[in-house]
């Protein structure tokens, strides 16, 4: 290799490391003043999808969709909530403008409450015409950007990221891994941010028998969130089930029940990482997450239907001080 070509190889990667950082910092300031509330109570939900007909003859339906309007009105219905973030797979598939009728009505309601609605993308968001899928969720979730972003709700910072790494380039990944160090080394000298959450589509971890965590988010995005102490809660949906795991002192929850097709779990001695989930069920009922901020730290409620759906109640509660 000559001289020159060197030159242009060191010169195109420093150029590319600054754009990163250029976009780092502008998806940063640009997403931390869409919100800002003393009121820090939020909502977590993923899978929001309507079972797809080869999903339901591979597993058994269980009221899914009314499973979904439930949980979906019980978040409306609570006035405390400041935002909502949905993990993904908000419908079967994004690109069909018919899937979103359900999700439209809900977002709607969500609007005139002046309730936020923020939400990364999931596979099923991008299943059949990415390009179309991604202009609807981008209809409905202007915060959303494809390489990642941060919401600020009081002295709260949630930073978002997408976790479809296949319909992205190597460039765009580059630039999103680029930003997500940024992002949190500049939440963590931030003295007006007291916790973040991390929160994308695919877990690190999962006992999941149907779908399997992903590497290059424990790879990749779990070190820097393991590193920085404000980093309190890693979130995923993707595998259709609730489950807690702590990881080196840090917590990783998968919420993937907001109504897409129950999955089974590995349990006891099969367990990939332990859940810490109390219900050592193969399946987890539909549930959403309501997140608190308090004085002695982060208190998460898993809001769960019941089995005979007679209504939602508080399944699990724990808090994880500061």
């Amino acid at each position: 290799m000559n001289c020159r070509t060197m030159k242009q190889k060191i010169f195109r990667f420093v150029l590319a490391s600054v754009c990163a950082l250029a976009i780092a910092a502008s998806q940063y300031v640009a997403a931390q003043t869409n919100a800002d509330s003393s009121k820090e109570i939020v909502a977590f939900i993923s899978d929001t999808q309507s079972p797809m007909w080869i999903e339901s003859f591979a597993m058994k339906r269980n009221q899914n969709e009314r499973a979904t309007r439930m949980l979906c009105d019980h978040i409306l219905q609570d006035s405390s909530i400041r935002a909502v973030f949905n993990f993904g797979d908000v419908t079967a598939h994004s690109a069909s403008k018919t899937e979103w009728q359900a999700m439209d009505s809900v977002l709607l309601r969500a609007r005139k409450q002046n309730m936020p609605w923020y939400a990364t993308m999931g596979n099923h968001d991008y299943m059949f015409s990415a390009e179309e899928g991604e202009r609807n969720f981008s209809e409905r979730f202007p915060s959303f950007r494809r390489t990642g972003f941060v919401i600020r709700l009081g002295s709260s910072a949630f930073v978002l990221f997408n976790s479809n790494f296949s319909k992205l380039t190597k460039t765009e990944r580059r630039t999103q891994l680029a930003w997500y160090r940024a992002a949190l080394d500049s939440l963590e000298q931030d003295s007006s941010v007291a916790a973040v959450f991390i929160g994308c589509h695919h877990p690190p971890f999962t006992n999941n028998t149907v779908v399997s965590g992903s590497e290059e988010v424990r790879n990749e995005f779990v070190p820097p969130f393991l590193h920085h102490t404000k980093c309190k809660l890693f979130l995923s949906g993707h595998a259709h089930a609730f489950e807690h795991f702590r990881i080196e002192n840090k917590d990783f929850l998968v919420l993937g029940g907001g109504g897409g097709a129950q999955h089974t779990l590995l349990l006891g001695d099969k367990q990939r990482e332990k859940d810490l989930f109390p219900q050592q069920t193969e399946k987890r009922m539909f549930h959403y997450l309501r997140c608190e901020r308090t004085k002695g730290g982060v208190k998460i409620i898993v809001m769960m239907i019941r089995d005979d759906f007679s209504g939602i109640y508080p399944a699990y509660e724990f808090t994880i001080p500061y």
